[in-house]
């Protein structure tokens, strides 16, 4: 695990160990949140945006997601919701060379892209909620809100090129700040110990692009997260 990573891991437990003394407080609740993201980029993202004449196909890319959350309840029902996260984001990538031929006889050489361009995010959603009750201990949350994400690692994987044939700082971003939304549901049920058990679908896409180093190109990630979080206080 690199550098940045780790201590984004590392930054993340201390600031969820750190908010547990505030959960003292009746109208505070500390929580947990991982989940599966599924991911893909808008834009010009490739280092040629065609390998010649055949364009690149973009594919969603699976990561994952770990954090925390600490939810101010303002009233019965709303509350505010500030979370840490440290996300996996990505895309897959394919393509394909023109073909070259070696003479009529011979098989037709054609040289393929197959690989992932992965982005590694620390994520601070601040998100408002809305609980509404549809059970005995359950009830469905709405959130939604703005979350300032930071890239904290990029990295480019193919099976089929090696890194030397690709330009220097392909697909690196000259700025590592960028600005997301949030919106989604969850299914939240109250256990008999005082806590809840949240089954959550977001959609957390950027609203700012990111400029790669060296060209103009830019990109934006847009991500679906699939999560499972655990809420200590109710």
């Amino acid at each position: 695990m690199s550098l940045p990573r780790l201590a984004s891991l590392v930054l993340l437990v201390g600031v969820c160990a750190g908010a547990v003394s505030l959960a003292r407080s009746q109208d505070v609740t500390v929580g947990i949140r991982n989940g599966v993201v599924r991911s893909t980029v808008q834009g010009e993202v490739l280092y040629p945006l065609h390998l010649e004449t055949e364009p690149v196909r973009q594919r969603m890319q699976t990561g994952f997601q770990v954090g925390g959350f600490l939810r101010l309840r303002l009233s019965e029902r709303l509350d505010l919701q500030a979370e840490l996260q440290y996300s996996q984001k990505g895309v897959a990538l394919r393509g394909e060379y023109p073909r070259t031929c070696g003479g009529p006889l011979v098989d037709c050489i054609v040289p393929s892209l197959d690989g992932t361009y992965q982005l590694s995010y620390v994520q601070l959603p601040i998100l408002l909620g809305w609980e509404f009750p549809i059970g005995h201990s359950v009830s469905i949350r709405a959130v939604a809100g703005p979350s300032p994400d930071l890239i904290t690692s990029t990295s480019i994987n193919t099976a089929s090129l090696h890194p030397s044939a690709l330009p220097e700082n392909a697909l690196t971003p000259k700025t590592k700040a960028q600005l997301g939304a949030v919106g989604g549901l969850a299914i939240q049920y109250d256990v008999p110990s005082g806590g809840a058990i949240l089954l959550s679908a977001r959609y957390h896409p950027a609203i700012t692009e990111v400029t790669v180093i060296g060209s103009d190109a830019t990109f934006r990630s847009r991500a679906y997260v699939f999560g499972l979080g655990y809420a200590f206080q109710r």
